[in-house]
């Protein structure tokens, strides 16, 4: 079976929740961690049996990879997804996209220019709640709305 190889760049909480799951995934190889931290990448590698690495860019160039996990602050996407750009690499990317409009509408751009392969983490979407909400909005606009957890 051929394993697909993952990076993962950003190593919090999200990125640790993705590594708990994506580990027990038999078609699946967490290849390298990557963070400004080199202890919290070293962690998760660790945990994964993965590389750790302090700088995304070195573990882009040292690395085998097939797909990306971009696990991020809003303020630290671009530079992040056009790398990923200029290799190839599909990524899934989670929310949010940016810190600011322009910099998610130039990745935007950037991903329709090259027709690649991305997805964003907005898991609600994917309920089959979501698509029952949308029935019965579509008769009866909202005027208010509050969520919690």
């Amino acid at each position: 079976m051929n394993r697909t190889r993952l990076g993962i760049i950003g190593t919090g909480g999200i990125a640790t929740r993705h590594t708990n799951v994506l580990r027990d995934f038999p078609d699946v190889n967490i290849a390298a961690f990557a963070d400004q931290s080199l202890d919290r990448a070293q962690e998760l590698a660790t945990l994964a049996g993965a590389k750790a690495y302090e700088d995304f860019r070195q573990m882009l160039d040292r690395e085998q990879l097939d797909a990306l996990y971009i696990c991020v602050p809003p303020f630290a996407h671009g530079e992040i997804e056009r790398a990923a750009l200029e290799r190839g690499l599909p990524f899934f990317v989670e929310k949010p996209l940016a810190a600011d409009y322009e910099t998610a509408a130039q990745i935007a751009r950037e991903v329709a220019a090259h027709n690649h392969i991305t997805v964003v983490g907005y898991h609600w979407r994917y309920l089959d709640t979501t698509e029952r909400a949308q029935e019965l909005l579509e008769k009866n606009p909202a005027r208010l709305a509050l969520g919690n957890t």
